[in-house]
């Protein structure tokens, strides 16, 4: 369908709105107010997918056939990108059966011009199911590119319409916006952020950046990271507190992190991975595995020297010596996924964390009990001061204070026979 073809048709449909015995609108916030929308039916190839969707920004952004999209959105092609992009996310066929269920709850909304601006994902998934056609709300002819993002954010984002966005495209909004907006309140309204808008957009941008870096030195898709957002909040969090006091050591224990995370470790192991990790624990295993080759020239001192025999802690005086993480995370990158020493650094890296995770957990075993004593003893002294108090209230339950009381001496009486059996 060509675009005068497309016009057309909505125009039809807009003429015959007032004939309808059936009048539906719908209210969307355009320019801060309220403004009812015309709700008219309309053939399925009638609207055109967004490219400027950003729920696929980050999709978009690596496909081979952006700049073709980019320049000429509107073509097949570009449209059957989108449309393959669409069905790609994570709860397309949730939103199927949804439709197929309940049918359309919520129309689109599209300008003059056929162009979707909400309701791309619903677009795809009822043509997929075969139904006749969609409901649109239909923007008015003044409507601007201004506007058309101010729609989306306020019905994608605020009404969580259908679908939340994945954590690398709600990251690349949030960088979007600031590029948009000169005051952090207008990016604040834009997402609905109402609490915390300073620290939120500074935590945001810091994940987007780290995910930028761990991309410019891997090649990693977007999507690579839409399932580690605790990973990369995990490892901002530790980047920032050691950051404060040690910057060298903060970079040390990001690059240790991003290569246990390349590697194939779980959240879990990677969380367990500190500055000192490869230096500490993964080195004392290096002579004589197949892992040996693979670090050679990655050991540094501080003055930038490397030395096998230093990789391997023989070095003057027995220190410790630091590695090139980042060298080794493109190294690692390079090696194919049946590489015997890739799977020998897997193996070593996996038992190296698990035993760490294990020794923190006995630790919090044997430091349970102490700290459950602790807290006990607190509040019983608390509770010894403020006695008088609570004995002077009229209609504090004196005889249920002092019921249970008497069970807590027994508890504690127990306790000291059973502790009399073991020392």
């Amino acid at each position: 369908m060509d675009q005068n073809l497309r016009r057309e048709t909505i125009e039809l449909e807009l003429q015959g709105y007032e004939d309808r015995k059936d009048k539906r609108r719908e209210s969307i916030e355009i320019r801060g107010e309220k403004t009812p929308l015309e709700v008219v039916r309309v053939n399925l190839d009638v609207p055109l997918l967004n490219h400027d969707n950003s729920r696929l920004r980050a999709q978009l952004s690596t496909h081979s056939l952006r700049e073709k999209v980019q320049q000429n959105p509107t073509s097949q092609e570009s449209q059957e990108v989108l449309t393959t992009l669409l069905r790609q996310t994570a709860q397309y066929k949730a939103l199927c059966e949804q439709l197929e269920d309940m049918g359309q709850m919520e129309p689109g909304v599209i300008t003059r011009d056929g162009m979707l601006v909400d309701g791309n994902t619903r677009l795809v998934a009822l043509r997929d199911s075969g139904v006749g056609g969609i409901d649109v709300a239909v923007l008015p002819i003044t409507a601007n590119d201004n506007d058309f993002f101010d729609i989306e954010m306020s019905i994608q984002l605020r009404k969580l319409v259908h679908r939340d966005y994945t954590y690398t495209n709600l990251l690349l909004l949030v960088k979007s916006l600031t590029e948009r907006f000169e005051s952090n309140e207008a990016i604040f309204n834009a997402l609905g952020w109402k609490k915390d808008g300073e620290r939120r957009l500074e935590r945001h941008l810091r994940w987007l950046s780290l995910v930028e870096e761990i991309r410019r030195e891997s090649e990693k898709d977007y999507i690579f990271f839409d399932d580690k957002a605790e990973l990369i909040k995990n490892l901002d969090e530790a980047y920032q507190s050691l950051l404060q006091s040690d910057p060298s050591e903060a970079e040390n224990l990001k690059w240790n992190r991003i290569f246990s995370l390349v590697l194939g470790l779980n959240k879990d192991e990677v969380r367990a991975i500190d500055e000192t990790f490869v230096s500490a624990q993964i080195s004392q295993h290096l002579p004589g595995s197949d892992a040996e080759p693979f670090f050679e020239g990655l050991a540094v001192e501080d003055s930038g020297s490397t030395s096998l025999a230093g990789l391997l802690g023989q070095e003057k005086g027995g220190g410790q010596r630091k590695y090139d993480m980042k060298l080794a995370t493109k190294r690692l990158l390079a090696l194919d996924e049946g590489d015997e020493s890739r799977g020998a650094i897997f193996r070593d890296f996996k038992s190296s964390a698990r035993a760490i995770i294990e020794r923190k957990v006995k630790e919090e075993i044997r430091t349970q009990p102490l700290e459950y004593l602790d807290e006990i003893a607190d509040k019983v002294d608390e509770l010894a001061r403020n006695l008088p108090i609570y004995f002077e209230d009229e209609k504090f339950d004196k005889g249920k204070f002092q019921f249970r009381s008497k069970k807590l001496v027994k508890a504690i009486k127990e306790l000291e026979d059973l502790l009399n059996q073991y020392l």
